[in-house]
């Protein structure tokens, strides 16, 4: 047998051991995960906690993942360390749920403490301070004894600096215990965790904050990535350049990248939560994001992959409590048997009782299995009667299920199934029953117990309609001629209607019972805004009505059989993933569909570019004798709310039509149904396993997107091709400057790929390897493929400054897509020169690089000068509230405005970009409830090791907006000027868009303007009676400091704002 020793930390009595355990490895201990439960259950550490700790092997400097198996180590681990690995965000709840755990953490960080130079000399004397006070207060030795109960003050200071005799010198006797007493007396007041436990928790809080860390990347992981080729992903090779990638747990998870140097120059990657699942293929890695392209990676071997990826895997549950594991590769053992055996994770009896009850599974017979709260033993909770729930004890031995009531054995089994078949258990009559109902964990959030490194979840409030149209006589468009006799739907009247510029589609129902579930259904599909699936545009109320776009290319059914003899299998590939995506986004907004079908799915766009399909609305006719092979025996037709399960099955039967070429499946049972001829056998085992009969064993949304993606990189982008050309990479292109923009069109039309969230790219050139998954449209977009709207004969201009003008235009020409187009004018062109050249090219150049749904998108940019972006309907956020009734101001979401504008600012402070614009007028309305920034004109990105832009070029600027150090002699731009101008956004947002207006003498002076704020004078406050105008009104003071540094950082302010949001 072999044998391992572990290091580990032990607390007793005050005094901290660091204390070898050596361990048997063999079949009790197989996994690494098993030896952490060993010692965290030796150490009484529960079986929430224990997900915090992992092992690290100091003689590699690498952690090993939770389901590395022991036996496969070498030499090189026979030494290993236990370590809390993720960071607990809230020490307080940590205190709570596990005070062994908490101290456990506390040990650690007092050791890196003790072994570390920290970066702010300046808190050594506070520190050490604070662990004397804990030696004291865990000895019960009064602080006014303190000097005559230790050995040295030498004992306290990190080892780094007991040979500086300076330091130790100033350690004054009176100084040290007046400092004890007034940080005793501080901690008087520790909100019932006792001073002890209080003073710990400030400890680590000073060492290891929500913004940084004072001893040097503690708590950050750095790895060595490798550019990764198709030719190098397919032979498990590393590639050529190498990169870092860092991962940083403070305020969120966020994720950093940098090419590899002495001094790296860190980028924004994105934060944990951004990731929706990884596929792992030899020593390659895609990362797939919720937002960008998917990214590829190699890494030397497969032990620093597993690190890598068990650390993302990790602080994605322990950050967000999903129920998904992003990385199958690396799911820890005990996350795999709960899903196996349908286990609840670790929850107390009291939760059990309430899953109970919500769900209304109150039957005699009806149970559900758990983990214990405290004990690292299963339970199995029976509904028995009256009295409600009886526990019965799991416990393994051996290869056995001992089932105990009460500590006496009742019942033996050979694994779990065999248990739910075969025990008995007494009601609360003593009548003998049998298990009925298992009631498995649901939802998105079942490891919502585990969220220990981030905040609580959430659910997101869906957004408002874009517009809601009740004043508007429909009736009026619905005639005889708009009729669209062609749709045979035998619950709704469909009319092609002509609105202003734009071709829509009415849906009216015509029975009473489809009223009544057409109005259940629009209440959440009015509020959905993806491009995944059709977006609502007006309502009617009278008659009752849902209008939408109109898709000219019809139902997908109807076109794969009229064009079945040209369509590639790559391109129903590409249909299957725009679906699956549709289902995630779905279930992430906790919305059912009910009517998933290929009939119910638009073609968008079929071009060598892409085959983009979009799910339509639920408002189609049922027939539940025509429908059956869409619909699972858990559906019932009475019930007001639909599982997700049946949209999942639904799915599988749509996928089957869509490999069918859009014939409709024959029959009545889908396990009569034979595979289409061009259904891989990947995608036909999937459809398969949506088909099951009991819905819990149907694969979630997730999982079956990220199927069809993996089998699309492993079989359709990866087979035969030898070509080096490199995937799309971590690391952002970045534009050199040039001298005209001759050479920056050069540099587009042969480099730049437009990309968007969900759209894919496939092409059946079998020599093409240049994809990027996600659009292969070019930046570079010919005039001739935009039709500028006119109104009266005139172009219809959205806004004009001294740039050029804003129109409102069709993109294609053909379409009903509308984009705004920024065109500069002639009289622009002659005013500033070659300059605004400069500017079209460095804004179009920032406005790639970010991508953020509170920032607005670009699609495109034009030869003629013209860059061409997102339309939103309803203008600028300062426009919108000028025009606002008194009577509207309380019903208008100002909190939500505010935090979307400081979640995009957020963004553009960690990808490095002043924006330098920062105002109402350039905020604009995505929705009544949704706000982006736009603008980039001004905008600059600071280079390497820059942290300020210096005005290199005298032009207009927006004073009023502008923070003092930006409007001087020398004027210079930061984030934290931009946070200056983000008070003075608030500032119009709660004035109800009112301009600034400081209380100066010449109001062109810049002199007395100057002069009025360094005097610590303010724009007054906003007394338009907008609910929360106080706490808002502070966050604008704070924004307002003279001295730059006195300033929040983005970061700070957007969780300030999030607290005051969280009623919203």
């Amino acid at each position: 047998m072999t044998t391992m020793k572990i290091s580990a930390f032990i607390y007793e009595n005050g005094e901290i051991v660091e204390k070898t355990i050596e361990r048997y490895i063999g079949t009790s201990l197989e996994y690494a995960e098993d030896l952490i439960i060993d010692i965290c259950r030796e150490r009484k550490i529960g079986p929430i906690a224990q997900y915090l700790f992992s092992l690290f092997c100091p003689k590699l400097n690498i952690w090993i993942s939770s389901n590395q198996k022991l036996s496969e180590l070498d030499y090189n681990f026979k030494s290993l360390e236990l370590r809390i690995r993720f960071k607990p965000r809230d020490l307080r709840k940590l205190t709570k749920l596990d005070e062994n755990a908490f101290d456990y953490y506390y040990c650690q960080i007092r050791d890196a403490f003790r072994n570390s130079r920290i970066e702010d000399t300046g808190q050594l004397f506070g520190l050490v301070i604070t662990d004397l006070l804990i030696y004291l207060l865990e000895r019960k030795i009064p602080v006014e004894n303190a000097l005559s109960h230790i050995k040295s003050l030498r004992d306290f200071v990190p080892i780094p600096y007991k040979a500086e005799s300076k330091f130790l010198k100033d350690l004054k006797g009176p100084q040290i215990l007046q400092n004890l007493a007034m940080a005793s007396h501080a901690a008087s007041n520790n909100d019932g965790l006792g001073k002890s436990k209080f003073v710990k928790k400030e400890f680590i809080t000073e060492i290891v904050n929500y913004d940084k860390t004072i001893i040097k990347d503690l708590g950050y992981e750095t790895f060595t990535i490798y550019k990764s080729s198709r030719f190098e992903k397919i032979n498990g090779l590393q590639g050529t350049n190498e990169f870092l990638l860092q991962i940083r747990p403070f305020q969120s998870i966020d994720i950093f990248t940098a090419q590899k140097s002495n001094t790296p120059d860190w980028v924004f990657f994105c934060s944990i939560e951004d990731i929706c699942f990884i596929i792992v293929q030899n020593l390659g890695v895609e990362i797939s994001r919720k937002n960008g392209t998917p990214v590829f990676l190699t890494v030397a071997n497969q032990m620093v992959m597993k690190s890598l990826l068990s650390l993302l895997e990790g602080y994605h549950r322990l950050t967000t409590g999903d129920s998904i594991c992003i990385c199958e590769y690396v799911m820890p053992p005990s996350i795999q048997q709960f899903k196996e055996i349908r286990c609840h994770g670790p929850i107390s009896s009291n939760d059990s009782l309430s899953i109970f009850i919500d769900k209304d599974q109150c039957t005699i017979g009806n149970y559900l299995i758990r983990h214990d709260q405290k004990r690292y033993e299963y339970v199995i909770d029976v509904w028995i009667g009256n009295s409600g729930i009886k526990s019965f004890q799991i416990v393994k031995k051996m290869s056995k299920l001992l089932v105990l009531d009460q500590d006496q054995l009742i019942a033996t089994f050979s694994s779990f199934d065999a248990l739910k078949k075969e025990l008995k258990v007494s009601s609360d009559t003593n009548k003998s029953i049998d298990l009925k109902l298992c009631i498995p964990p649901l939802g998105t959030n079942i490891f919502a117990w585990g969220i220990l490194c981030g905040n609580q979840v959430k659910q997101e409030k869906l957004e408002s309609p874009e517009i809601i149209t009740v004043q508007l006589k429909f009736s009026n468009y619905l005639t005889k001629e708009t009729r669209m006799e062609s749709f045979k739907d035998k619950s709704f009247r469909y009319y092609l209607i002509d609105f202003k510029d734009d071709k829509l589609l009415c849906k009216v129902p015509s029975t009473d019972q489809t009223l009544s579930k057409f109005l259940r259904q629009l209440n959440s599909w009015s509020s959905l805004t993806s491009d995944l699936v059709t977006r609502t545009k007006f309502i009617s109320i009278c008659p009752p009505a849902f209008i939408r776009n109109y898709y000219p290319l019809g139902p997908l059914d109807e076109y794969l059989r009229r064009n079945h003899s040209e369509i590639k299998t790559y391109e129903l590939i590409e249909c299957a993933m725009y679906l699956t995506r549709a289902l995630c986004y779905l279930h992430e907004n906790a919305i059912t569909h009910g009517m998933i079908r290929c009939r119910a799915l638009l073609l968008v766009e079929r071009s060598n570019s892409r085959f983009q399909i979009i799910l339509g609305d639920p408002f189609i006719h049922l027939d539940e004798n025509e429908d059956r092979l869409w619909i699972p025996k858990e559906y019932s037709a009475n019930s007001e709310s639909i599982p997700l399960s049946v949209d999942i099955f639904a799915c599988a039967t749509t996928l089957w039509e869509i490999f069918s070429l859009g014939q409709r499946p024959p029959g009545t049972d889908v396990y009569n149904l034979s595979r289409p001829l061009s259904c891989p056998s990947p995608i036909w085992q999937l459809i398969h396993k949506c088909w099951q009969p009991d819905p819990e064993q149907r694969k979630h949304p997730m999982e079956m997107h990220r199927d069809i993606r993996e089998l699309f990189l492993r079989e359709y982008q990866i087979r035969n091709y030898s070509s080096t050309s490199e995937y799309a990479y971590i690391e952002e292109n970045k534009h050199k400057k040039r001298s005209s923009l001759a050479k920056l069109f050069n540099k587009l039309t042969t480099n730049y790929r437009v990309s968007s969230e969900y759209d894919y790219r496939l092409e059946d050139d079998e020599n093409s390897v240049d994809y990027d998954y996600d659009s292969d449209l070019p930046w570079v977009i010919p005039v001739s493929h935009l039709q500028i709207s006119t109104f009266n004969g005139r172009e219809a201009i959205l806004g004009s400054g001294a740039y050029g003008e804003v129109l409102k235009a069709r993109y294609p020409a053909d379409s009903d897509n509308f984009v705004a187009v920024k065109r500069i004018t002639r009289r622009a062109k002659q005013r500033n020169g070659e300059r605004i050249i400069t500017d079209v090219e460095r804004e179009f150049q920032i406005m790639t690089r970010v991508f953020h749904p509170n920032i607005v998108s670009i699609i495109g940019i034009v030869k003629e000068i013209m860059l061409v972006m997102e339309f939103m309907e309803l203008g600028s956020l300062s426009k919108f509230l000028r025009k606002l009734e008194p009577a509207e101001i309380k019903s208008i979401p100002f909190k939500k405005y505010a935090l979307d504008i400081v979640s995009g600012m957020e963004y553009l402070e960690k990808v490095r970009i002043v924006h330098r614009d920062l105002a109402a007028r350039n905020i604009l309305m995505a929705s009544t409830n949704k706000v982006k920034i736009s603008d980039f004109g001004l905008a600059q990105s600071l280079g390497p090791g820059e942290d300020i832009y210096f005005v290199k070029t005298p032009r207009y600027l927006p004073f009023k907006w502008y923070a003092p150090e930006s409007i001087k002699q020398d004027p210079i731009f930061t984030h934290k000027s931009d946070v200056w101008s983000f008070g003075i956004t608030l500032w119009e947002l709660f004035s109800v868009g009112e301009v600034p207006d400081y209380p100066v003498a010449n109001k062109n002076s810049i002199v007395d303007l100057i002069k009025f704020l360094e005097g610590g004078g303010t724009l007054p406050k906003p007394d338009k009676e907008v609910p929360d105008t106080d706490k808002f009104w502070q966050i604008m003071l704070n924004c307002w400091k003279i001295d730059e540094t006195d300033r929040p950082n983005f970061s700070q302010l957007r969780n300030e704002i999030d607290e005051i949001c969280k009623d919203i």
